[in-house]
C-alpha cells in the first residue's frame, strides 16, 4: 500500500511553478519505503531525488522525509508533524506516533550514541593511561599565551590531547614522528613535530 503523506506547491519570480508529492510505501516485510516527485507545470526539468527503503521506526521516516525536504530547498516544521502523522497511521498507526516523535527519538538515539563511543574510548585509553601520564610530564606545562596576553593551554595539555586522540583512532600509541596538531572542543593547536619513538618503546617494555 502506498500513500501521499504531504503535497505542497511553490513557485519562483520566473513564474515557474511545481507541486511537490511525497509517499510512504508499505514493502511487505515490515519496512516502508519513502519517495517523492516534483511535478512541474512548464517545460522545466523535474528535480529527481533518491527515493529512500528499508525503514523501520518512526524516527527514520522523519529523518528520511527531512532529508528530502533539505535536498529539495525546504525544511520539515513541527507544525505539520501531526498532520503528516495522521497520513502515516493508514499504513501504521505505531510508526505515525514515532514519526511524530521524530526529533525527540532522534536527539535519544544521538545521545545514546555519543554515550556509547566516549565509554569505547574510554576503554580504548585506559590501558595506556598511566603511560601517556607519565610521558607528558617531558612536556612543558607553562602558559602559552597570544600576543595580546589570553592563555591557549600548554605544551603539556595539547600533546596529552593528542597521544589521547591518536589512541582513539588508530588503537595504538604514536610512534616515530608527528606534527603535534590537534583539534579539542572547537579550539585547535598546531605545533613543532616531535618523535614518540619512545613513548612507543615504553609500551613495549610495560607489556613485555
Amino acid at each position: 500500500m502506498k500513500t501521499r503523506i504531504l503535497t505542497f506547491s511553490d513557485s519562483n519570480m520566473a513564474r515557474s511553478s511545481w507541486r511537490w508529492n511525497f509517499y510512504l510505501e508499505d514493502e511487505n516485510d515490515g519496512a516502508y519505503g519513502l519517495s517523492c516527485e516534483q511535478v512541474t507545470t512548464d517545460d522545466d526539468e523535474a528535480m529527481i531525488i533518491e527515493p529512500v527503503s528499508g525503514l523501520r521506526r518512526g524516527a527514520d521516516v522523519y529523518n528520511a522525509l527531512d532529508s528530502m525536504l533539505s535536498e529539495a530547498g525546504y525544511s520539515l516544521e513541527e507544525d505539520e508533524l501531526a498532520l503528516i502523522g495522521a497520513k502515516i497511521a493508514k499504513l501504521n498507526r505505531r510508526l505515525a506516533e514515532q514519526f511524530e516523535r521524530g526529533p525527540t527519538l532522534l536527539e535519544r538515539r544521538d545521545a545514546a550514541a555519543m554515550k556509547r563511543a566516549a565509554a569505547h574510548s574510554h576503554a580504548k585509553l585506559a590501558q595506556f593511561r598511566s603511560i601517556i601520564d607519565e610521558y607528558v610530564l617531558k612536556f612543558s606545562d607553562a602558559p602559552m599565551r597570544f600576543a595580546g596576553g589570553s592563555s591557549y593551554g600548554t605544551q603539556r595539555k595539547w600533546a596529552k590531547s593528542f597521544i589521547e586522540q591518536y589512541v582513539i583512532e588508530n588503537g595504538q600509541l604514536p610512534n616515530g614522528s608527528h606534527q603535534i596538531k590537534v583539534t579539542v572542543g572547537g579550539a585547535g593547536y598546531s605545533g613543532a613535530t616531535h618523535d614518540f619513538s619512545e613513548l612507543k618503546l615504553t609500551e613495549k617494555i610495560i607489556i613485555d
